[in-house]
């Protein structure tokens, strides 16, 4: 396995907060501006090197190909993600993720709930049942990685 990407610790939650993103959503009206929102979003995301797109770090039940990378710094006890999909409407409904589990906690992430996040945000309605299993599949697959 290559070595983490680095700086780590710096990557996209810590410098980007989830009330950041979710303040950029709430504040638009309608789907079409929160789409474009999520597009924005998505360009938070330094895509993977093709080192780390491998089937290891596939996430399972996503319709759209999503990577993840996990790093536990135990000096800290947080964890922290690193994630990647090819659909940028994906990458950008990871930002919500990663800002919500990266620098935390294992019983941060565990508490933590992503389908009333989309509910509030308003995204639950407008996003695919494919689409929202699959995010489901990416945060279940990050509180799992935190339970090691």
């Amino acid at each position: 396995m290559p070595p983490l990407p680095q700086p780590f610790s710096e990557s996209l939650g810590i410098d980007y907060t989830l009330q950041a993103a979710c303040q950029s959503l709430a504040e638009l009206k309608n789907w079409s501006e929160r789409y474009r929102q999520l597009f924005k979003l998505a360009d938070r995301i330094t895509p993977l090197d093709n080192q780390w797109r491998i089937e290891s770090n596939l996430v399972e039940g996503c319709e759209s190909p999503v990577w993840l990378i996990h790093h536990y710094d135990q000096q800290q006890q947080k964890h922290y993600f690193l994630a990647d999909s090819d659909s940028k409407i994906i990458k950008g409904l990871l930002v919500l993720i990663l800002c919500s589990c990266n620098g935390q906690n294992a019983e941060s992430i565990a508490s933590f709930q992503l389908e009333p996040l989309l509910k509030n945000l308003d995204l639950g309605k407008y996003l695919t049942p494919s689409r929202t299993n699959g995010l489901l599949s990416v945060f279940a697959m990050i509180q799992l990685s935190c339970l090691d």
